[in-house]
């Protein structure tokens, strides 16, 4: 079975360094959704990288992840595409152990808007009812109301709710990834560091990442999740013509989230990278 930081899973992959699977996309899928990380059967050995790719597109690289390493859950949008391919490569030590699970590995569909008819009952005098809900959906606290612990950026102030603009502070334009906008979130400059302390009944980080639509195709990143100082995620490099990417990190029992960005090597000219609807559920 399946089985990852204690968990297990009845569903996903089992693989070994290296391996590569590719399946055919269908019409309707929307993201490949799983969480991965080396079988609990290994305990602290092994050590590999896992991708994902589109269209021999790599969507998603994952730091290096060894036996001892969190699990960590990949979210990647494969709308459009033809073909999903899964690769995972050893960490550069040898293959022992590498025992590479893709658990929960799954293709969700978007969900469709409802087209629920309006009721033609007429209006009852039945009191309301004080039976509490069940399954709440989770609430949702977005990183631009909230203080952090630190901030550094690489041109001007981190902005809130905006994105990077010219310098000075709240001179951004509003956060716009691939002509969606988001009215919440942090606007960055590559190199950027910005750290939020995490409550309890804190479980996920979601952002939508990628350079903000002011830089056209222009720009190059790399956006990093840290966890009490520990990558749980990492993207592969965004450029302005990059298909945003949604990223879910698990923080439960965290004390501390980081979000980094960091160049891809070719200098920062309008590295302005977006985490648009950055938030804690």
């Amino acid at each position: 079975p399946l089985r990852l930081g204690g968990v297990r899973y009845p569903k996903g992959l089992g693989t070994h360094a290296a391996s590569t699977v590719t399946v055919n996309l269908r019409p309707g899928d929307a993201r490949f959704v799983a969480d991965v990380g080396i079988d609990d059967t290994c305990g602290t050995a092994g050590s590999v990288v896992f991708q994902v790719l589109v269209d021999n597109v790599v969507r998603a690289t994952t730091p290096l992840l060894t036996g001892a390493s969190v699990p960590l859950p990949i979210a990647v949008p494969v709308v459009g595409g033809r073909q999903l391919t899964l690769r995972v490569s050893n960490g550069g030590d040898g293959s022992a152990c590498d025992h590479a699970d893709w658990a929960g590995a799954r293709l969700e569909a978007a969900t469709p808007p409802t087209t629920t008819p309006p009721t033609t009952t007429p209006p009852t005098t039945t009191p309301p009812t004080t039976t509490p809900p069940v399954n709440d959906p989770p609430t949702a606290t977005f990183l631009g109301d909230l203080p952090w612990v630190s901030a550094q950026n690489g041109f001007g102030p981190v902005e809130r709710n905006r994105s990077n603009g010219a310098g000075g502070a709240g001179d951004g334009a509003p956060i716009t990834l691939n002509g969606v906008v988001h009215a919440k979130g942090l606007g960055t400059h590559a190199g950027s560091t910005v750290a939020f302390a995490l409550r309890p009944g804190d479980t996920t980080f979601v952002a939508d990442v990628g350079i903000d639509d002011t830089c056209g195709s222009a720009g190059s990143a790399v956006f990093q999740v840290l966890v009490d100082g520990v990558v749980r995620y990492a993207s592969p490099v965004m450029r302005g013509s990059s298909e945003t990417q949604r990223v879910t990190v698990g923080v439960t029992g965290g004390r501390q989230l980081t979000l980094r960005v960091t160049n891809a090597g070719d200098g920062s000219a309008c590295d302005h990278a977006d985490w648009g609807s950055a938030r804690l559920l």
